[in-house]
């Protein structure tokens, strides 16, 4: 359902928060507002977060009318865009952060000052530019403040590092005629130790009658380019 009208024959009025909503996976619900002495505004229209199963799904928040426009217009100026659920390409999905040091206390300090600046008692973030990052221009349900200090704990206990990797730095910029590479030989043997297994290799690498290897190679920018050495044709 993508637009809405009051009555038939009139002008449809359209609202984007709630189309986005209803895009996105959630639903509506109309319901007469009985709690109103006045009945000025005798109908509720209530956004849910999930399939069509008041069992399951979440009620996110709702909007007052005197008519179905006015009760949906209310709704769609209450439906920002941390209420929109994730759609099916943008679910929570765990990534790999690759940072030194440096950087990853660059982030932790953004991440603590954006709590204590945007995320101190207040119910949703107020700065628009931040906002839409948060959200990743409303896509996304920003983390509130509990949450934020939940990473920043993952990420000083390091749970967002990997577990077990070989990093491998670029040579630095040599100002010789020639540039510097770092050429890596990758192998997979069994040996009885770490030590066994180092003079193996050298002896591979040391014999003329080996099979030519693949190698991976690294400029001074980080570039790193994989070579087949059996692919390539004497000149």
């Amino acid at each position: 359902m993508n637009e809405f009208c009051d009555n038939p024959g009139e002008t449809t009025v359209e609202f984007g928060r709630v189309n986005a909503f209803l895009q996105e996976g959630g639903f509506i619900l109309l319901a007469e507002n009985k709690e109103d002495p006045n009945c000025g505004a005798p109908l509720e229209a209530w956004a849910y977060h999930g399939e069509l199963n008041f069992d399951t799904a979440t009620p996110i928040t709702f909007g007052l009318g005197a008519n179905l426009t006015d009760a949906i217009g209310a709704l769609d100026h209450h439906l920002t865009g941390q209420h929109v659920p994730p759609g099916p390409s943008l679910k929570c999905r765990p990534v790999m952060l690759l940072a030194n040091d440096r950087e990853l206390a660059t982030i932790l300090a953004a991440l603590r000052f954006h709590q204590a600046e945007n995320l101190q008692g207040m119910g949703e973030i107020l700065d628009q530019a931040i906002r839409e990052i948060a959200t990743d221009t409303g896509k996304l349900t920003p983390l509130d403040f509990h949450e934020v200090e939940d990473l920043c704990q993952k990420l000083n206990c390091g749970k967002f590092r990997p577990r077990a990797a070989l990093t491998i730095d670029s040579p630095h910029e040599d100002r010789g005629d020639d540039p510097l590479y770092r050429v890596v030989y990758v192998i997979d043997l069994n040996a009885a130790g770490p030590a066994a297994a180092a003079k193996e290799v050298h002896k591979i690498m040391a014999d003329p009658n080996s099979l030519p290897p693949v190698l991976e190679v690294i400029d001074h920018k980080g570039k790193a380019v994989s070579i087949d050495l059996s692919e390539e044709r004497p000149a």
